[in-house]
């Protein structure tokens, strides 16, 4: 798969960084490799280099932007170009617009979304040109303007007018046999864990071998098929007309044994989850049945991988259960948390993960669960003084972890390991036992002065500044010190006792 060749050209190299960092470039069909502090620069490695994009600002100096596009312009550049700038007077688009840039985009405005959706229209534009130019049979340049289009089809639903150019039908166009259609999105599982180590060659050889194998199963049942991004497939195929779900069932339960037998063929025994649409008429509403599928895809983490799963299986069992019993499940898991309960901790959370959710199959709400569970877990690191790099192994915390995850069991598995982390005692570094005497010494005199009115353990934590079971560990923990009478005194809930 042939990838487009970028300039970026930006007096400023926090704005260059800042393009790099906004989007993954590996999963696109472009690659920055090439830099340019003004206009000049750039024109240079345009005369020296194959350049398919240029990604350049306005107000530059030696030569500005807009100069560097009447350049481009006046000497026929075959590429494409976007403007990111600052400024967002029109006179500057205007003048942009007169070279033929493809968009002006707002620096401070632009979102990853913004420029993957940029991107995807270049692209098309792009194919189109070197389509036109290069030494491809009649057949192979059709077949990848119709994997772009499709791609711009259900990507971006706005296009679906720009894309009756040809004078055929959508029908004839996408080699489409029938009235009826379904969108099936095909996931290689474990993609991110498996698949995200491969050389780019590799990822390269995996994509043109599944397109390959899902290209015949466009041919038998007619269809098209284009890969998007991160192991997803999309497939568009004629399903035939009726009126029973349950062949509606069945035809696609086909379909779906076809995309397997021939994934194996071409990829080897890998695992794979299919989500299917419901079944439409109008190709305007490509995008929206899209959803449906990717949406039943998610369903993967209640469901398991290697399944197929139909819109509208998972979404009627969606509301078997109110989420009452969850969030009666979460207050024991904040208890056992804070207790230091590490056995009832561990019970909940497998009944969480294994049995709640089973009968209560949102995902969003899975998401807004996960979120409570790390805000407690931040709290409760606050309270005992556990560092990021403590619990995480890295200095800050990896939230995206659990929404890469791919099964409920993978998210237990995830809360065990932290558990036991945050529980053993060996997670308290050393250097910190020098610190263990000051608050042991804090403690004593606070003792000193107050156990005559009565000082409970969450009371003596509170002055403290600390949480009770860290309390209870340092005393633990620190050498010399017998605090075996006072740990059975705070058991009672109050401490009566000399402290000295």
């Amino acid at each position: 798969m042939e990838r487009y060749k970028i300039l970026i050209v930006d007096d400023e190299m926090p704005a260059r960084e800042m393009v790099k960092g906004l989007i993954d470039w590996e999963q696109t069909r472009f690659e920055l490799l090439y830099e340019a502090k003004n206009g000049r620069e750039a024109l240079q490695l345009v005369q020296n280099e194959d350049v398919d994009l240029i990604i350049t600002d306005i107000q530059m100096p030696v030569m500005d932007g807009l100069e560097l596009l009447k350049s481009l312009n006046d000497s026929n550049f075959s590429g494409a170009t976007i403007v990111l700038s600052c400024h967002e007077e029109f006179r500057f688009a205007r003048e942009a617009m007169r070279y033929g840039v493809k968009e002006y985009l707002i620096k401070d405005m632009l979102s990853e979304a913004d420029m993957l959706e940029v991107l995807s229209s270049v692209e098309l534009e792009l194919l189109k040109k070197k389509a036109k130019g290069n030494d491809q049979t009649d057949g192979e340049r059709d077949i990848l303007l119709k994997r772009e289009a499709l791609r711009k089809l259900v990507i971006t639903p706005q296009s679906f007018d720009e894309l009756l150019l040809s004078g055929n039908t959508m029908q004839d166009y996408f080699n489409l046999d029938k009235d009826n259609y379904s969108l099936f999105v095909i996931w290689l599982d474990g993609y991110v864990e498996q698949y995200e180590n491969l050389t780019v060659e590799q990822k390269r050889s995996l994509v043109r071998c599944s397109m390959d194998a899902l290209s015949r199963v466009g041919e038998s049942y007619g269809g098209e098929v284009f890969y998007n991004r991160k192991g997803e497939y999309i497939l568009l195929l004629s399903t035939p007309k009726t009126a029973s779900e349950m062949s509606f069932f069945k035809h696609c339960q086909q379909r779906c044994s076809s995309i397997r037998k021939e994934l194996r063929g071409g990829i080897g025994n890998t695992a794979v989850t299919i989500g299917v649409s419901n079944y439409f008429s109008d190709l305007s509403l490509a995008n929206e049945h899209y959803k449906e599928a990717k949406n039943a895809c998610k369903y993967r983490v209640f469901l398991g991988g290697g399944r197929n799963i139909f819109y509208n299986t998972p979404f009627a069992q969606a509301h078997r259960s109110a989420p009452d019993q969850i969030e009666e499940r979460l207050q024991h898991v904040f208890e056992s948390m804070h207790s230091a309960d590490k056995i009832n901790l561990l019970r909940n959370l497998k009944e969480l993960y294994n049995n709640d959710f089973k009968g209560f199959m949102q995902y969003n709400y899975l998401k807004y669960v996960n979120a409570r569970l790390v805000s407690e877990v931040l709290k409760y690191m606050a309270s005992t003084m556990h560092s990021n790099e403590d619990v995480f192994g890295k200095p800050f915390i990896p939230l995206n972890y659990l929404d890469e995850m791919e099964t409920m069991q993978e998210m237990f598995r995830f809360w065990e390991e932290l558990a036991e982390k945050i529980f053993e005692d060996k997670i308290l570094p050393e250097a910190e036992t020098s610190k263990y005497g000051i608050k042991v010494s804090q403690a004593v005199r606070i003792l000193k002065e107050k156990y005559k009115m009565g000082i409970g353990l969450q009371e003596l934590a509170k002055e403290l500044g600390v949480h009770k079971v860290y309390l209870s560990r340092i005393f633990k923990n620190r050498d010399g010190f017998n605090s075996q009478s006072l740990y059975t005194v705070f058991e009672n809930g109050r401490c009566q006792k000399n402290a000295s």
